[in-house]
């Protein structure tokens, strides 16, 4: 089946049209059944519901007269007439039991069933109608209430008081059977219909459609045979017509090209003659040039080496210098802090000589006082001597006093021993004086000795000084030189690494013109079995390409 929808168009359009009017016609036939069942069931339940009314108003009538045999034959005989439609109609009482009902046998019974069960408790709560609706059944409950008309039988019971349940239970299964019915009809006026319009339109479509384009068919299976001069049969003013029309004119444009193309493949057989002739001098053309490439990189290839070597070397040697240039820096830096340094000891000679000077005079200054300390030592010297003197002299005059001199003699014995002492202190200080004395010329010439080394030390100093300021503008100026030494070997690094860079660069340009050669000389070859393959094509084409003219 999938093979013949695939192989023809008659299948693919039966198919789709069978297909489109299956689902319209089953469509419409569904929404048309739908609507037949719902009015069927809406017209049931409007006759029904007229019928419970009818049906409990004449109870309760009958039940107001007091006549029950009368009820019992009303209920029976309108039950034969609903024939299968109406099965029962019971009136039941609060406590579940059947009192009147058109089928004697479920007088006086209890009701068992359980859907009636159901209802009946749902009216005790609510005393309103209850319905129950299956496919084949319908039960209507509906309340009994007491009225004003009732106390002629019930005294007791008040007014509106519930006195029990009317049950009508119907049969309605029939409305299925005639919808089940109906729906079967529609089917097979549904296939009927499907049926005919499918024939319709296969005639229609196969004398319209399939027909001119089987011919149309036949047509281009002639003309791809080869035979050009083949006219379409199809002569109509349609689709068909139109597309009969345009394939003539596709027709002749056919054969224009193919005209067109006898004179190009000529063309392209010279072409090809000249392409082989061509590929040849250039495979000679390209082997020799992939020779020379060759030749050329391997020169370049030596060129790139020393140019690295050369390379290298320039690095070490700014290497060196940029070491040299460091160094000179550094010996520059330690002359300056010497010089600073040397400065500073300057400074701190003339200080030192200074303090010497100062030293000089105060040790010279120093003999003069002990001097003068010298002379008055002694004068103390001699007053102590002529004190002890008068002190001797004194102690004889108290002694030939007697008892009246007896005190001052011993004045004068204090007076004496005062001036033993003064003279034995005298004696101390005169001896240290001339220690002092002698310290104090020793220390003079020292100090002369000191400020004679002080001198030469500043005049060594000074000479340092000057030495190194003579130091510093030499390294000063090995600093600048060996700086330009620096940035010439950096440039000459640079350039030799640029060298290096551009040989390269050759080299990898020598290289690819060598590949590019030798592809030149591959693709030339292949050229040249292009070019055979193509006469041989084209020789070919000529034997099986016979169309008619």
């Amino acid at each position: 089946m999938v093979e013949i929808l695939k192989k023809s168009l008659t299948a693919k359009i039966v198919m789709s049209v069978a297909v489109l009017n299956i689902l319209a016609f089953g469509f419409m036939g569904w929404f048309a059944m739908n609507q037949s069942a719902k009015s069927l069931r809406e017209m049931d339940s409007r006759w029904t519901a007229n019928f419970t009314d009818y049906m409990d108003i004449s109870i309760q009538h009958y039940m107001e007269l007091n006549a029950p045999e009368d009820l019992q034959h009303f209920m029976a005989e309108n039950t034969k007439a609903r024939g299968k439609g109406l099965k029962f109609v019971s009136v039941i009482t609060p406590s579940k039991i059947v009192k009147y009902s058109s089928d004697q046998s479920m007088v006086g019974k209890p009701e068992a069933d359980p859907i009636i069960l159901d209802l009946l408790n749902k009216i005790e709560g609510t005393h309103a109608v209850q319905n129950y609706r299956d496919d084949n059944v319908s039960i209507t409950a509906v309340p009994l209430v007491a009225k004003e008309v009732c106390t002629a039988c019930h005294d007791h019971r008040p007014l509106g008081k519930f006195l029990g349940t009317t049950v009508f239970s119907q049969d309605i299964s029939f409305i299925n059977e005639h919808f089940q019915d109906t729906m079967a009809q529609e089917i097979m006026l549904v296939l009927v219909s499907v049926i005919i319009v499918l024939s319709s339109l296969y005639l229609l479509v196969r004398k319209l459609v399939l027909k001119p384009l089987f011919t149309l068919v036949d047509d281009a299976k002639i003309i791809s045979d080869g035979d050009l001069t083949h006219k379409f049969a199809v002569d109509s003013e349609d689709e068909m017509g139109q597309l009969a029309t345009h394939l003539a004119t596709m027709q002749e444009h056919l054969k224009d090209n193919l005209k067109e193309m006898a004179g190009l493949s000529e063309s392209i057989m010279r072409t090809i003659k000249d392409l082989d002739s061509s590929s040849e001098v250039l495979v000679g053309l390209s082997a020799e040039q992939s020779s020379g490439a060759a030749e050329q990189a391997a020169a370049v290839h030596e060129v790139t080496t020393a140019a690295q070597q050369i390379a290298t070397t320039s690095s070490q040697i700014s290497s060196n210098v940029e070491s040299i240039r460091n160094m000179a820096t550094d010996a520059f830096d330690a002359c300056i802090r010497g010089r600073d340094e040397v400065k500073r000891a300057v400074v701190g000679m003339g200080a030192v000589k200074d303090k010497v000077k100062s030293i000089s005079e105060a040790t010279v200054e120093l003999g003069r006082k002990s001097h003068k300390i010298g002379g008055i030592v002694s004068i103390i010297d001699e007053i102590s001597e002529q004190t002890h003197l008068l002190a001797l002299n004194a102690a004889i005059e108290a002694a030939g006093a007697g008892e009246h001199g007896k005190r001052f003699g011993v004045v004068a014995a204090e007076v004496r021993r005062l001036a033993e002492r003064t003279v034995e202190a005298t004696a101390e200080i005169k001896s240290l004086i001339e220690e002092i004395q002698e310290s104090t010329n020793e220390t003079v010439m020292i100090t002369e000795r000191g400020a004679g080394i002080v001198l030469e030390g500043t005049s060594k100093v000074d000479l340092i000084g000057e030495t190194l300021d003579n130091l510093i503008v030499r390294v000063d100026q090995t600093k600048e030189a060996s700086k330009e030494m620096a940035i010439a070997t950096r440039q000459q690094a640079t350039a030799g690494e640029q060298l290096v860079i551009t040989i390269t660069d050759i080299n990898s340009v020598a290289v690819q013109v060598s590949r590019a050669a030798e592809k030149v000389e591959k693709n030339a070859m292949r050229l040249k079995s292009i070019a055979a393959d193509l006469k041989k094509l084209t020789d070919k084409g000529e034997d099986k390409v016979k169309f008619k003219v």
